[in-house]
Formats: structure tokens, sequence, C-alpha cells
């Protein structure tokens, strides 16, 4: 393994073992939630009315879909990307970015059950009208 940055090479025991976990959000309220996501997005001017709905989108979702904060941040980071090359930051925006990540999971069984209470989250939580 290089360490980025320097030229310094570690090399690895034989026996090492690599193990990573993810803690779930669920404990979080959702205000806590919007502030978090707000820290995420640089907001200089703190929580916005988006994270607060970012927030409520995930406690409502994750229930079934097991959304993670991973997932989250690139919601986050796509819409950075897309806002970059757009003249507005539309409600219809932030659900089209969204859609992009959490769409692709959707079995083709269950496709279209789901993307329409996947949907209903959005509007519920009104990151989309």
């Amino acid at each position: 393994v290089t360490v980025p940055g320097t030229s310094l090479k570690i090399h690895a025991h034989p026996d090492f073992r690599f193990f990573a976990t993810q803690n779930s959000s669920a404990y979080a309220t959702e205000d806590e939630l919007g502030e978090i996501i707000s820290t995420l997005r640089k907001s200089e001017k703190g929580v916005q009315p988006i994270d607060r709905r970012i927030a409520k989108f995930y406690t409502l979702a994750n229930k079934k879909f097991s959304i993670t904060m991973r997932e989250i941040i690139k919601w986050l980071k796509r819409h950075e990307t897309f806002l970059s090359s757009s003249q507005f930051d539309a409600p219809c925006l932030w659900a089209d970015v969204g859609w992009t990540i959490f769409a692709p999971r959707m079995t083709s069984k269950s496709k279209e059950a789901d993307q329409s209470e996947l949907r209903g989250y959005m509007v519920k939580a009104k990151v989309v009208d």
C-alpha cells in the first residue's frame, strides 16, 4: 500500500485483516440528521429546509429500503455536481438526483411498486412536489 501524498510504501503482514462496520443512523432524530446533512453540504446559512426534507425522507424510506448515510452523502455530492451545471436549485432537481441513487436498487419483481413507494416518500418529505 502506498500512502497518498508520499512515496512511503507499507507492506501488509500475511495475516493482516481489515474489518469495517457502519452504524445505522436510525438512532438520530430528524433534527440531528438535518444538522448533519447541513454540515455535509457545507452550508454557510445553517440548516436549510432541504436538509430537513432529506432527513425526513431518510427516516421514512430507511425502514423498508435500508438507506445508508453513504447514499445520502452520494446524493449531496451528485446534487452539487449537477447544480454547478444548472441555473437553478429546484426541489425537482433534488428528487431527480436522488432517484439516480435509489432507483438502481429496485428489483425487477417489485420495481414498479417500490418505485411508487419511494416516490411517495419523496413527496411526503417534500423533496419533490
